[in-house]
């Protein structure tokens, strides 16, 4: 993985955040019924 261009690593980590909490959401809370 390259850091070449700015805010490569601001991107990723947001991603990783919103994918962690997405996954913690699941995992921490009960499905809504849809």
């Amino acid at each position: 993985v390259s850091l070449c261009w700015p805010g490569w690593s601001t991107v990723m980590h947001s991603r990783l955040t919103a994918a962690s909490l997405s996954r913690a959401r699941v995992i921490l809370l009960p499905q809504p019924p849809e």
